[in-house]
């Protein structure tokens, strides 16, 4: 059966759409293989596939540029107008760079690919299935070699992150399972985009459903706390995009599940989401004491103090201002915002989002459309107890929003923006 469903739709993969696609299968390999943090492979393969098809086309296609995508840049144009550039470092120019690269290919990257390539919903739920099952195996790869061979991927792999700890969880019996990526939650932010539209795409095709226990567990054995959370919040989201029946019948299956295997979930809450809302109650928590610390340095610089000033100084002094740095990041994409590019750039960016928000709302109600939004909201919300601004995940859902219209052929002409998208 599996065998029958890899040969019937991997022509997909040389088709013309094959090039989003590509980054898009990239996207679960966050930190192995890269040759530096940051430069990551799905960065490398996504510069290499946009840039390719621009200079293949000539650079004549269309420019999908959104009135909100004004925000963003205006965001990007703060960070690096307001670094010291009589103290430039080179941290400085790197953080401005892979800012930009981030975005560019990402976010108008994918943007770019939608809008002048034929897209269609069925492709890209097949590609994030397809991703899917990549992210999951690279899970249990993981799992498996660190709790019962003894060593983890990252030690006979190159990852481009050297900071990865060795953690433990279910009254540290187990060791948590990275994937591809240095941390966990960093690989649970690989589900957040992949797993609502990916989902969607077992319905095409039955046969994949006896994948998906598989793919949960996964997900699952990561025991993000962040990303439960934010799973939790959008479960709204999921209730209001399903019919009265529908609605009625998971929440007795969720009842039924809740009260056979209620040891078992009480057990998994208390070891994933528990331990560390306990930390961060008793003001132990790294995060906390992170986020205590850069709020004065706001405060001292409400206009911003640009890309990499931070990092700097944390690297040279381990102060700014006279404020005494506990990282060199804020572990909060929108605090990192604010203390680069200052208030009003985190403005600008809180902006960006809200129109993208109303973008959402003013789409048909597809459950592809749905299944972008819910990843939009699960996204931002471990944004918020995570920067790491050069993942692909948040700006490719952002992308795909923005130009929906493209993509789903009941809603817009392919060739032909409507009012208020992009041109």
């Amino acid at each position: 059966m599996i065998y029958d469903f890899v040969q019937k739709y991997s022509a997909i993969c040389f088709r013309r759409f094959s090039l989003l696609g590509l980054i898009i299968l990239s996207v679960p390999f966050l930190h192995i293989f890269g040759p530096i943090r940051g430069l990551s492979v799905p960065l490398l393969v996504g510069s290499c596939v946009v840039f390719g098809f621009l200079v293949v086309r000539r650079f004549r296609c269309r420019l999908p540029f959104a009135i909100e995508d004004v925000f963003l840049l205006f965001m990007v144009f703060l960070g690096v107008f307001l670094i010291d550039y009589s103290t430039l470092a080179a941290k400085n120019i790197f953080h401005s760079g892979l800012w930009m690269a981030t975005l560019g290919v990402f976010y108008f990257g994918t943007k770019v690919l939608v809008v002048n390539t034929n897209v269609t919903a069925s492709q890209l739920k097949f590609f994030f299935f397809l991703a899917l099952c990549v992210t999951s195996v690279g899970v249990t790869a993981d799992f498996y070699t660190a709790n019962f061979l003894g060593y983890y991927l990252s030690d006979i792999l190159p990852y481009n992150m050297g900071e990865m700890k060795l953690t433990k969880n279910f009254s540290k019996l187990l060791f948590r399972a990275r994937g591809f990526a240095a941390e966990p939650g960093f690989t649970a932010m690989v589900y957040e985009m992949l797993l609502p539209l990916g989902i969607l795409y077992c319905r095409k095709c039955p046969a994949a459903l006896i994948l998906l226990p598989w793919i949960f567990a996964c997900y699952l054995i990561l025991t993000s706390a962040a990303s439960l959370a934010g799973l939790a919040l959008c479960l709204p989201m999921l209730f209001v995009a399903l019919k009265f029946r529908q609605v009625v019948w998971l929440v007795i299956a969720m009842l039924v599940i809740t009260l056979l295997f209620l040891a078992e979930i009480q057990h998994y809450l208390e070891h994933s989401i528990g331990i560390k809302i306990s930390l961060w109650l008793s003001g132990e928590s790294v995060r906390y004491k992170i986020y205590e610390s850069l709020l004065p340095v706001i405060a001292n610089n409400p206009a911003g103090i640009g890309f990499g000033s931070l990092s700097q100084a944390y690297a040279q002094t381990g102060h700014f201002g006279g404020v005494r740095l506990i990282g060199a990041g804020a572990i909060n994409l929108y605090l990192e915002i604010a203390v680069f590019s200052g208030l009003l750039g985190i403005a600008s960016f809180l902006i960006f989002l809200a129109r993208h928000s109303y973008r959402f709302w003013s789409l048909s109600k597809t459950p592809e459309v749905y299944a972008l939004g819910f990843s939009f909201v699960w996204l931002a919300f471990h944004h918020a107890l995570l920067t790491e601004y050069y993942f692909p995940m948040l700006w490719m859902v952002l992308a795909l929003l923005g130009t929906w219209t493209y993509v789903h052929p009941g809603q817009a002409p392919s060739d032909a923006p409507v009012s208020g998208d992009p041109m």
